[in-house]
């Protein structure tokens, strides 16, 4: 039984098992994004839209130069904004590699 989650970590951690990983997060994702006004359920999407917008975030923070800007009240509005908008459509495709990099990463420091 141990030697059957053995090979099951060890295919997770590989090059094809993240490749997989990634490909089920993606169609997890545009599934739950798809189904979300099919079921007049606000919320799954909601939630997936929180979670995509949240990791979309992170990765504008990384490329966002790390400087203090002095604008108005309304400037400041708009520029998060248009930042919650942009982090939303760059967290849809982002958002299933780094779930999947975390859970390869929990699995790896666990070994």
């Amino acid at each position: 039984m141990e030697n059957n989650s053995s090979k099951f970590r060890d295919f997770l951690l590989s090059g094809t098992g993240k490749a997989t990983m990634i490909a089920l997060f993606y169609v997890i994702i545009f599934g739950l994004l798809a189904l979300s006004p099919a079921t007049n359920s606000p919320v799954i999407g909601l939630i997936i839209s929180v979670i995509c917008a949240y990791f979309g975030w992170q990765a504008l923070d990384k490329i966002q130069p790390d400087i203090f800007l002095i604008m108005p009240l309304i400037g400041w509005i708009i520029y998060v904004v248009v930042k919650a908008v942009l982090s939303f459509l760059i967290g849809i495709f982002v958002a299933p590699l780094q779930i999947a990099k975390k859970i390869t990463n929990s699995i790896q420091s666990s070994i």
